[in-house]
């Protein structure tokens, strides 16, 4: 049976890994066999390793990708998720008013992000599903929250009055929106729930909130495999979209730029002196470096330092002649190509690992949740990354 037709995937998430990636990687591998993936994203590694009889260990620094990854992986009762849907619901329909929620209505700012993007019938259901969602502490609450950010996470119309969310591109469109917050909240819990039922989590897998840099938690050389997919560099900003959904789990906005800056492959300056004889080492091969902007080369900078940061971690984690498949995708800057895939290459020589083998194949925007062709027939997303990079390296 093909195990690709079990994925189907709870929540939109954009660029997420193509699973036949780790279906290949994964299935041959023995049962007792502990993968990692430290930048975990929706999760589909993990939930391959656990479809397999893996145990799998996840990280992320992306509350929505911790939410999604968590409910999609770990084992759930449906039938208590429905009944506790029905009473939420049924609760909502009876509130007169809808509610305060201090996280929101205490800080101006995120109070006025919720004014510009959610009309007022669809502001106040969301309040009232929020109100009563967070108040509960059970597995359960998980999938409820995953349910209430379909609405806003949308390829096209939904609770907020913007578009192409799901792709981190949100923009408003409209002043009034006749969405059915209620009725279509009740609609994305069961198909939600329809998912899991037909392919239910796995309690071989544990997912963790932490950075790639830091896993703290995993001893020396205790990890089997690592199979993940850094961001590329002038990455998507997944935040800039998880914020419309965040910001009703309990989140302000201030609270999601201290995450944000935890991520890798943003356009951001270093904040520390960096080694100039390492960012040498780390741009050997690179072309076009000379001609970025001197913040643009900055920013690269900082990237590239990141990577050979987690690339040192993942090589104290692995065990000695352990695996590591790395996806990462070259992309471009004012149209000139970055190559992601040859400073990353370097910074796991410098880290120590051996690079066993190099596959090459073609990004299908279509697939990928990525950003869609726009009006005059182009792809902005093709003009950044056209092709991804599967690399095998090995612990010596």
């Amino acid at each position: 049976m093909n195990i690709s037709s079990f994925l189907k995937t709870i929540h939109p998430f954009p660029a997420r890994m193509a699973p036949e990636i780790a279906i290949r990687r994964l299935k041959h591998l023995e049962k007792d066999t502990l993968i990692l993936d430290p930048m975990l994203g929706s999760g589909t590694t993990l939930k391959v390793a656990g479809m397999t009889g893996l145990r799998g260990i996840g990280f992320d620094v992306d509350p929505m990708a911790l939410l999604i990854s968590s409910v999609w992986n770990r084992p759930v009762n449906i039938n208590k998720v429905m009944r506790i849907a029905e009473q939420v619901l049924r609760q909502a329909h009876e509130m007169q008013d809808a509610p305060y929620l201090p996280w929101i209505d205490y800080d101006p700012e995120t109070l006025a992000f919720v004014n510009f993007w959610f009309a007022k019938e669809q502001a106040d259901d969301l309040r009232k599903l929020s109100s009563l969602i967070s108040l509960m502490s059970c597995p359960e609450s998980d999938v409820l929250k995953v349910a209430l950010s379909r609405l806003i996470i949308t390829k096209q119309r939904g609770a907020s009055l913007g578009r192409d969310i799901s792709h981190s591109r949100p923009h408003r469109v409209s002043n009034v929106n006749d969405f059915q917050v209620l009725p279509e909240f009740a609609k994305s819990v069961r198909r939600i729930c329809k998912i899991l039922s037909f392919n239910p989590g796995s309690h071989l897998i544990s997912i963790h909130e932490g950075s790639a840099k830091h896993m703290d938690s995993i001893s020396d050389q205790s990890i089997d495999y690592i199979m993940t997919s850094p961001p590329y560099f002038t990455a998507v900003d997944y935040f800039r979209g998880h914020r419309l959904a965040l910001i009703w789990l309990g989140y302000t906005l201030s609270s999601l730029r201290l995450l944000r800056d935890k991520s890798i492959g943003l356009n951001r300056i270093p904040t520390k002196p960096l080694d100039d004889a390492l960012i040498q080492e780390l741009f050997q091969g690179v072309s076009h470096i000379a001609n970025l902007r001197p913040k643009v080369q900055s920013a690269l900078q900082r990237y590239s330092m990141d990577l050979l940061e987690i690339s040192q971690e993942f090589f104290r984690v692995l065990k000695v002649k352990g695996k590591m498949t790395v996806v990462i995708a070259d992309s471009y800057s004012s149209g000139l190509l970055i190559s992601n895939t040859k400073i990353f290459k370097n910074a796991a020589k410098l880290a120590g690992f051996h690079l066993e083998e190099v596959e090459e194949r073609p990004i299908i925007a279509t697939r990928r949740y990525l950003p869609p062709p726009n009006s005059s027939g182009g792809n902005r997303l093709g003009n950044r990354m056209k092709t991804e990079s599967i690399m095998t390296f090995t612990r010596k």
